[in-house]
């Protein structure tokens, strides 16, 4: 801006110039060009300054959209506000961990889903498709980080963490991919078992399990 501004102010004076060889140098005709001089100058300092407001204008749209942007991004974590950070000691079965949470191992069960049995009463006769279930629990979450997420109800009758875990931050821009219950359901290693009051997820889970069963996965491609 500051150079356009000198090179203006550069131009202005070789056409004064001008104007003086032209018209000679009297009193007159060098009042005359004075005059005509401001004007120019008052015209290329009021088009510099239009241009420095343009300039700001432009600026302060794009760093407000800049900040609506991180704005966003900090809403998609934090509109989950609370979670708890663990580590997935074992694996009980296809939706049942151990997490140690703050230094305290606690049984979790995934909240809305439900995979096919495979321990306790089932273990030498696991029902259909639940060591698969079981096994891929174990291959994404054991000795993993997860982040876990409650929903109204905090335990069951049988004490357990009522928890949606996530292999990443909440972000409910990415449930699908991020969080393990609606992941278990959209590869078709679980069902669905929406239990009032957590039924905060109740409609995306059903709709992934419609996907699950239309492309045959896992326990839907059963014979």
């Amino acid at each position: 801006m500051e150079a356009e501004l000198n090179k203006r102010i550069g131009t202005l004076f070789i056409i004064l110039g001008l104007m003086l060889a032209l018209v000679g140098c009297t009193e007159e005709s060098m009042f005359n060009a004075e005059n005509i001089a401001l004007d120019i100058t008052d015209k290329v300092m009021k088009e510099a300054l239009d241009g420095a407001k343009e300039v700001y204008q432009s600026t302060k749209d794009e760093l407000n959209k800049q900040l609506d942007r991180e704005g966003e991004k900090e809403n998609n974590t934090s509109d989950i506000e609370k979670h708890q950070k663990g580590i997935v000691t074992r694996v009980v079965d296809g939706d049942t961990l151990i997490v140690k949470i703050d230094g305290v191992e606690e049984r979790v069960r995934l909240i809305g889903v439900n995979t096919p049995e495979s321990v306790g009463k089932y273990k030498d006769n696991p029902q259909p498709f639940g060591k698969e279930a079981s096994n891929f629990t174990k291959s994404q979450l054991e000795g993993k980080t997860v982040y876990l997420q409650s929903d109204v109800g905090d335990r069951d009758k049988y004490n357990r963490l009522l928890r949606y875990v996530w292999i990443s931050k909440p972000n409910k821009l990415m449930i699908r991919e991020k969080m393990f219950n609606a992941i278990l359901v959209k590869e078709g290693f679980a069902n669905t078992m929406s239990i009032p009051p957590n039924i905060t997820y109740q409609d995306l889970f059903l709709e992934l399990e419609r996907e699950a069963k239309d492309s045959n996965k896992g326990l839907w491609n059963l014979n």
